[in-house]
């Protein structure tokens, strides 16, 4: 099985359908699960997309310590987060297991207010991806650097840049 990221821009409301028709084409490709965060806006619309299509079993909604927004009942997966205050170190772990780390955390609540903090899960699930799909408004800087760790880490992204 091959899982599918979709993030994007908060700024954007909805998908397109060429975003549509780009999450169908990968359904029909073969066994694959899309994994969305829990944000209001895009993840919504990823959301209510993969319901309206009949893809709530091939999706799954993770979220940080809980899932906050899941309006379509998809599955869903909390990541735990794991301080160590000695080393520094932000571990965001799936069933026990570390997806990702954030180094240098000198203090974890300053860090829990800071951007980074709103990156981890996206970046989490970009470790756990196979491949990814952005719905961009072409100006959020998050979503820009999220983009730039998928080529870090060898992960293709499929972006689709939406203007509003």
């Amino acid at each position: 099985m091959y899982k599918v990221m979709l993030f994007g821009s908060g700024t954007l409301p909805a998908i397109t359908q060429e975003v549509a028709n780009a999450i169908l084409a990968l359904n029909m490709q073969g066994d694959c699960q899309f994994m969305l965060g829990d944000g209001r806006t895009v993840d919504q619309a990823y959301n209510e997309f993969l319901s309206r299509a009949g893809l709530t079993e091939k999706s799954v909604v993770y979220g940080i310590q809980s899932v906050r927004n899941n309006k379509y009942s998809h599955p869903e997966q909390p990541l735990q987060v794991v301080y160590d205050s000695e080393n520094k170190v932000v571990r965001v772990e799936l069933n026990g297991i570390t997806v990702h780390k954030e180094y240098g955390v000198e203090d974890l609540e300053k860090f829990t207010q800071s951007p980074k903090w709103g990156m981890i899960l996206e970046k989490a699930l970009a470790r756990m991806c196979d491949i990814a799909i952005c719905a961009w408004d072409g100006k959020t800087k998050n979503q820009a650097s999220i983009m730039d760790f998928l080529s870090i880490i060898g992960k293709p992204c499929y972006i689709y840049k939406i203007e509003i």
